[in-house]
């Protein structure tokens, strides 16, 4: 997967998901670091990557419509420390890796991923 981690994710986390196979880049690698939420989804978009971030804001789908992206992931683990967010995106990946994830918003949780729009 073409991932862009959010400037709220952790730097550390780059190399293990590199390993994993994903070619992952930082929206602080880029330059985007402080930048407006629409400028950091519009920058992935146009990277060919999916969004992975905490930020709230991008589950909301009147906001950030999903279609016109090509994916975003807003990862919400029971606290935002390092192993917490680093074990629920390993647990995650390897189902999103068989979905669309164009047009799609994942709210990924540690017991379940909810999908906007739903998957038919």
């Amino acid at each position: 997967m073409r991932l862009e981690l959010g400037e709220n994710l952790d730097r550390r986390l780059v190399e293990p998901l590199r390993v994993a196979g994903h070619d992952v880049d930082l929206v602080t690698g880029e330059g985007l670091g402080g930048a407006d939420d629409p400028q950091v989804l519009s920058a992935a978009t146009a990277a060919g990557r999916t969004l992975v971030t905490l930020d709230l804001d991008f589950s909301n789908t009147l906001r950030y419509p999903p279609d016109a992206t090509l994916g975003v992931i807003v990862l919400r683990p029971h606290r935002a420390t390092l192993p917490q967010v680093r074990r629920l995106l390993e647990s995650a990946l390897p189902e999103l890796a068989h979905r669309a994830l164009a047009g799609r918003l994942f709210i990924i949780e540690p017991s379940r991923i909810r999908v906007y729009p739903a998957e038919s």
